[in-house]
């Protein structure tokens, strides 16, 4: 009998008090600011203002121990050979259960109160989104680091563990690595070609803003007075010089500081053949895993400084995907970070696992010269409407210039790069078991779909497209995994696209004059 059908009933790690008392206290000296300012403000000695802040904190620590304890007392999980289990509540009892053939996630999070403690937060969870009343996952925080993995093999692993043990004993003789990647420090310089570089200056004159005013008006602060009084007094161009430097300086700064923090000993491994797991962050710590079941496709993203940088992001096309602590799924989908693009190809389809590794990237084919047209037209139409429309104003509004209608009409040399561009990353082609298709200019991205995860498809024309002949094709996945565009196909070649990439669920509403369906190099075998 194994130890997961012995064990019993569990409870939650006792460090569980501990770890509520240190959490309080890290967050005490915030609460206590208002309390400051309020005294302050009535004028009263210092003794009495430290005095305040200490019984607040004491107040506080004693209210969510005792409701910690509470909480600790009435959770019980257990782990049976059939279902994971929880039991939870006071006053109203909850008994509930995931079947284990459904558990696909068991990710673990350890902010630095838990990695000091030697604990971890652990998500147990479907990777479905059921929505109403039912339960897709369950949170055990916090529960021991060696109980966290204990768990992590049971229920994802139980299937085989005997090939686990002997995966595990062949790494530790050296004999088999399963990393697919680690972190090579040399990326970091892909950082500052993330948002960050842009906007980190004035998110964090923002956040200092938001701080001040909680504890008065920051105008009518000396130390803001002055400061903005010196730079005011600067000539125009040296102000704007000077703010976008900074803005620039602290950029750079905030993103190699982030680039470290979320992917400090980051390691993306292969774990019993079918669970992928990546490990990654310093000051909060992040395990996730992710059966290859559950995988639909990947992405290879290429923003537009990144791609002018020859880097590119790895993301995981997958059903089930929950978003992280901060709410955001395009961080909990990332599979790396930003890296060479030439890296990023090679590990998509090693995740994938079922595509050759190491050939040449597969050849896409081009889109009609219609595509290109449409684009051209919008490039130059866009900027004329919005120079007719200055001019207009420029003639009847006196705040507007005389010269805002030239720099509108000077729009239209990028505005016809980014066209040429769009165009070129235009492409699609069915290769093996994969629908892959390309898009996208300021963020460019490749995406290679399985066509044996699309459920459905769905064609779309706009006006213009219906002149032009073309047909935008939309590849919809299971169980929320997204939908996935072949942009500006022509009309034909779109039709028997989506025909060959999933044979028979179009071809009841198809018609091919005097022919049957057209036959190319991409049409499975």
């Amino acid at each position: 009998m194994s130890e997961s059908q012995t064990r019993g009933w569990e409870r939650l790690d006792r460090k569980t008090h501990l770890y509520t008392v240190l959490s309080v206290a890290q967050a005490v000296p915030l609460f206590s600011v208002p309390v400051v300012v309020f005294l302050f403000n009535r004028d009263l000695t210092i003794p009495l203002i430290a005095a305040a802040v200490v019984g607040l904190a004491l107040l506080a620590i004693a209210a969510f121990v005792a409701l910690d304890f509470v909480y600790w007392r009435v959770t019980w999980y257990r782990v049976t050979p059939e279902r994971f289990e929880l039991r939870s509540g006071l006053f109203i009892r909850k008994h509930q259960f995931i079947p284990r053939d459904r558990i696909r996630v068991v990710d673990f999070t350890a902010k630095p109160v838990h990695r000091v403690l030697g604990l971890r937060s652990v998500v147990v969870g479907t990777g479905e989104k059921t929505g109403g009343d039912s339960q897709d996952e369950f949170k055990l925080d916090p529960i021991s680091l060696a109980r966290a993995e204990e768990l992590r093999r049971e229920l994802l692993d139980s299937a085989a563990p005997a090939a686990v043990q002997a995966q595990e004993q062949a790494q530790a003789r050296g004999k088999a690595d399963p990393a697919i990647l680690t972190l090579n420090w040399a990326w970091i310089r892909y950082a500052p070609l993330t948002v960050w570089m842009f906007v980190g200056g004035t998110a964090l004159v923002f956040a200092i803003y938001r701080a001040l005013d909680t504890v008065g008006e920051p105008e009518e602060m000396q130390v803001v007075r002055t400061l903005w009084a010196e730079f005011t007094a600067l000539p125009i161009w040296l102000m704007v010089v000077v703010a976008v430097a900074a803005n620039l300086l602290v950029g750079l700064i905030a993103s190699l500081v982030f680039f470290a923090e979320a992917w400090w000993q980051y390691r993306l491994e292969r774990e019993s053949g079918d669970t992928l797991r990546i490990r990654r962050g310093l000051l909060t710590a992040k395990s996730i895993t992710l059966k290859t079941k559950r995988l639909r496709g990947v992405e290879i993203a290429e923003p537009l400084p990144l791609r002018w940088g020859g880097g590119a992001r790895v993301n995981v096309i997958a059903s089930g995907l929950k978003k992280d602590e901060e709410g955001a799924t395009e961080s909990a989908k990332a599979l790396a970070p930003p890296l060479p693009v030439n890296l990023a190809e090679r590990v998509g389809a090693e995740v994938l696992g079922d595509v050759p590794v190491g050939e040449e990237p597969v050849r896409l084919r081009v889109h009609p010269p219609t595509a290109r047209r449409r684009r051209l037209v919008g490039a130059v139409v866009t900027p004329v409407i919005l120079t007719a429309g200055t001019g207009l104003a420029a003639l009847w509004i006196p705040v507007v210039p005389a010269w805002a209608p030239y720099v509108t009409l000077a729009l239209i040399a990028p505005a016809l790069l980014l066209a040429l561009d769009a165009y070129r990353s235009l492409g699609h082609r069915l290769s093996g078991g994969y629908l892959i298709a390309r898009s996208g200019t300021f963020v460019r991205r490749k995406v290679s779909l399985r066509r044996t995860g699309i459920v459905g498809f769905t064609l779309k024309q706009s006006i213009l497209q219906r002149r032009l002949g073309l047909l935008t094709v939309e590849a919809t996945t299971a169980a929320g995994s997204g939908a996935y565009q072949v942009v500006d196909v022509a009309f034909d070649e779109g039709l028997a696209l989506a025909d060959r990439a999933v044979p028979g669920l179009l071809t009841p509403f198809i018609e091919y004059d005097n022919a049957p369906a057209p036959v190319s190099a991409d049409s499975p075998r």
